[in-house]
């Protein structure tokens, strides 16, 4: 009897030992995430998940937590010094760049010093996914020395392969190629789509596989750079990724997917191809700095565009895409339009946006609709709505077409275009990549191109707002949990 007991007994012991150790490492991790530096709407996340379910949110703020996955980022990063003495040697600027002084107000978005932004460059808005693949293509066609391509997603579709078959044609013929890829965002991608490439020469890695050998598990901590250079030469960056979508402009079966790439030739190049090189030596521990990847600058037209190039991620905070929302937002007079399929701001970039439109600047926000957007965060970015609208904040959503184009249009003479949304993600947890283009046509022509497709959205008014407890309580939720999606 005493046997049976004690046999019946045993899965209630394990049950205790087990809740009781649960109990004391969520103290202990919520005291932790206390001290860390972390937003307030993170902090209550975390803390109520952990609290109400202790293995379940110790699990996940393993997987998610940035600040545990930070320490190993930065450690890593002192890893990736070995590259400055080749990296700081690089003339960024060709001569005549330096004739025209930068406007401050640029410098410190740029957050290079004053030689943050680079003239005698040659900038062309590609607007649309055939055009952008069409100019691409050329490029890796005519490449003679090396490609290097980095991609939040790369999907094994009919975009996909038929890059992949371009970019293996290339290094069949002696081009260095590389293909970086984050691990979660091209969770499709795997290895058989790219025994061809590596037959024929050309190289792939991962950015932060789940089993990453500094962190296993790495979940949170995604690189969503898109950027292609070609020789030195010739850049492109901006929101679109590799797969039949962003190439055909498709969404669903009918409605369109809005996106943008910017098309860069002259010395901000180099600056550029810079981003690329330190993520490649993260993933690959290849070092590309030598004089061989970074030719020296020249002019391609005078006085050309000035453009700096701003790379913010996890591992430097603030985030260099934070300091520069903010700047844009502060620094606007008359204007500021915004393109962002996510909004999802924290408070301070909250504050920026609704002190800019209160002091008479006019501000509008274009945005995907109900249709369009993923549910979670459609509720989300309908929790500051209140306060936008309020202070006089313009914001249009799409109808059935989805909207993927981040940018940021600053008194018709300042242009922000790349990778990062108006989300704590992009301004937390994401490696992100942006150009800013200074009193160039392309600036024009971008706000030209979002009023264009402002057309078919709907402006979104207090009216249409709800109001009832239970949707703004499931607003709020939704905002709680956005700075951990």
């Amino acid at each position: 009897m005493l046997l049976l007991a004690a046999q019946s007994a045993h899965p209630t012991i394990i049950a205790v030992l087990l809740t009781i150790v649960g109990e004391v490492l969520a103290v202990l991790v919520v005291w932790r995430i206390l001290s860390s530096e972390r937003g307030t709407s993170a902090t209550i996340s975390w803390i109520l998940v952990i609290l109400i379910a202790p293995w379940l949110g110790l699990a996940a703020y393993y997987l998610l937590g940035r600040n545990l996955h930070r320490r190993r980022l930065k450690r890593h990063a002192i890893r990736t010094r070995v590259l400055e003495p080749n990296l700081g040697a690089v003339d960024y600027d060709a001569p005549s760049g330096r004739e025209t002084e930068n406007p401050p107000v640029i410098n410190l978005l740029c957050g290079f010093g004053t030689d943050a932004v680079h003239g005698g460059n040659e900038a062309v808005l590609l607007p649309d996914g055939e055009g952008f693949v069409r100019a691409a293509k050329h490029a890796i066609e005519h490449a003679e020395r090396f490609i290097h391509l980095q991609t939040y997603i790369l999907r094994p579709d009919e975009t996909g392969l038929r890059v992949l078959a371009a970019l293996t044609e290339a290094a069949s013929r002696g081009v260095e190629v590389r293909v970086l890829f984050d691990s979660i965002g091209s969770w499709f991608l795997k290895g058989e789509h790219l025994v061809e490439l590596h037959a024929a020469g050309g190289k792939s890695a991962a950015f932060m596989p789940l089993l990453w050998r500094h962190r296993p598990f790495t979940l949170n901590l995604r690189n969503h750079r898109k950027l292609l250079v070609v020789d030195g030469q010739v850049a492109y960056c901006g929101g679109r990724n590799i797969g039949d979508e962003y190439a055909h402009d498709r969404f669903g079966r009918a409605a369109r997917w809005f996106d943008t790439m910017i098309q860069i030739r002259g010395p901000v190049v180099s600056r550029l191809h810079r981003v690329f090189v330190e993520d490649w030596y993260t993933a690959a521990e290849e070092d590309l700095s030598g004089p061989e990847y970074f030719p020296a600058a020249t002019t391609v037209c005078s006085p050309g565009a000035r453009i700096g190039v701003v790379d913010g991620g996890p591992d430097v905070q603030p985030s260099r895409h934070y300091l520069t929302l903010f700047q844009l937002l502060a620094s606007a007079r008359s204007s500021v339009t915004i393109s962002s399929p996510y909004l999802v701001p924290n408070q301070t970039l909250l504050t920026a946006l609704t002190t800019a439109a209160l002091r008479g600047v006019h501000v509008s926000i274009h945005t995907n609709g109900k249709r369009a957007e993923a549910g979670i965060l459609f509720h989300a970015k309908r929790y500051f709505y209140p306060a936008l609208l309020e202070a006089g904040v313009e914001i249009f959503e799409t109808r059935e077409d989805y909207n993927h184009a981040k940018l940021v249009v600053v008194d018709e003479e300042l242009l922000f275009i790349g990778s990062p949304n108006l989300d704590v993600r992009s301004t937390e947890l994401n490696f992100e990549l942006g150009v800013v283009v200074h009193d160039d046509p392309v600036v024009a022509e971008s706000l030209m191109m979002i009023r264009d497709r402002c057309a078919s959205s709907q402006q979104v008014r207090e009216a249409d707002l709800a109001t009832g407890a239970l949707s703004r309580a499931l607003q709020r939720i939704c905002y709680l949990l956005a700075p951990v999606l």
